[in-house]
């Protein structure tokens, strides 16, 4: 399958499905696992998410930045499915054009100060390598970044 067809499909499920498995590394090195909604998904696949800037993710991703994203889909009969995993670096903005940009207002239960509530900060993943499989085929295909 050509690249741009796997990023299509891939971009597809992630756009169709967007609460990621957002994996971080914790300070024993253990794999820290949890869901998150994907806000947006740049040309290039850079990868846009709100949090806290007091959470223990931020806290993660200061340490080691290296994460891995997970998105996945099953038909109810689990005949069909598809899997996109990003490996990337993150990184944690307080840039005010992307905070109001990507603000929702659900987001206001979190962060009652709303977009310019001071612990609202985006967490913005550059990809380095993405794998996706869909309806079974292995090995998964790989695109580099």
């Amino acid at each position: 399958m050509e690249e741009r067809d796997i990023k299509d499909r891939a971009r597809h499920l992630m756009e169709q499905h967007p609460v990621a498995v957002f994996g971080t590394i914790d300070d024993q090195g253990f794999p820290h696992l949890r869901p998150m909604y994907t806000l947006e998904i740049g040309d290039d696949f850079t990868v846009y998410f709100a949090t806290g800037r007091d959470l223990l993710k931020a806290k993660q991703i200061a340490a080691n930045p290296k994460i891995s994203l997970t998105w996945s889909a099953y038909s109810e009969d689990m005949a069909r499915w598809s899997h996109a995993q990003i490996k990337g670096l993150a990184t944690i903005t307080d840039n005010e054009e992307l905070r109001h940009r990507l603000w929702i207002d659900e987001f206001e239960r979190y962060f009652p100060g709303g977009k310019d509530d001071p612990n609202y900060v985006i967490l913005v993943v550059k990809p380095r390598e993405m794998l996706f499989t869909d309806d079974h085929t292995y090995p998964p295909y790989e695109v580099g970044f």
